[in-house]
C-alpha cells in the first residue's frame, strides 16, 4: 500500500486505494474520487450491544458529512481562491513541476501540454472546487466533477511523497 503525502506539513492526501493515475509527463497525479455521505451514528450494535425492548434508550443528535470520499477520509480542509489567484498559481505550481524536467529533451512538447492543460482547467474554473492539508499547506489539490457523483482530483507531484507501506 502507498500513501500519498503533503511534502510540506506531512499530511496525508490519498492513498493508493483511490484510483490513480499519473500524467504522461509525470508533473502531477489525477485521482478519481466519488461523493459519499458519512454519519457519525452511533449505534449500540457496533459494539455487540442489543437494544432493549422494554425501556427506551436515549439517541444522540445524528448527523451527516458529505463530500468527496478523498477530502472526508485525508481530513482536507475546502479553501477558495479567484479566478486570477488561480491561474498565478497553475502557472507557478508548473514552474515548479518543470524544473524537475529541465533537462528532458522533450521539454518544449512538455511545456505546451502545460499550457494546453492550464488552458483546460482555466476553463474549468467555475466548476472546481480547491482543497488544503488540515494543516493548511500550500494548495493541495483541485477537483471538478465529472458526473453526478464522480469527481476528478489534481495534486502537482513536486509538492507530493509517496510512502510505501
Amino acid at each position: 500500500m502507498y500513501i500519498f503525502q503533503e511534502i510540506s506539513s506531512g499530511d496525508d492526501l490519498f492513498t493508493d486505494a483511490a484510483k490513480y493515475k499519473e500524467d504522461e509527463d509525470g508533473l502531477y497525479y489525477e485521482v478519481e474520487a466519488t461523493l459519499k455521505t458519512e454519519s457519525n451514528k452511533f449505534d449500540d450494535r457496533l459494539i455487540g450491544a442489543n437494544p432493549s425492548a422494554e425501556e427506551q434508550v436515549e439517541e444522540a443528535d445524528d448527523s451527516a458529512v458529505s463530500g468527496l470520499d478523498v477530502v472526508l477520509e485525508n481530513n482536507l480542509v475546502s479553501t477558495s481562491y479567484d479566478k486570477s489567484q488561480f491561474g498565478k498559481l497553475i502557472k507557478s505550481y508548473f514552474a515548479k513541476a518543470l524544473e524537475s524536467k529541465k533537462d528532458a529533451e522533450n521539454l518544449p512538447e512538455i511545456k505546451k501540454r502545460c499550457e494546453k492543460v492550464s488552458k483546460e482547467w482555466y476553463g474549468k474554473y467555475k466548476e472546481m472546487e480547491f482543497f488544503v492539508s488540515k494543516n493548511f499547506g500550500d494548495l493541495t489539490a483541485f477537483s471538478w466533477y465529472t458526473g453526478d457523483r464522480e469527481a476528478k482530483m489534481i495534486f502537482f507531484k513536486f509538492g507530493v511523497k509517496k510512502i510505501k507501506c
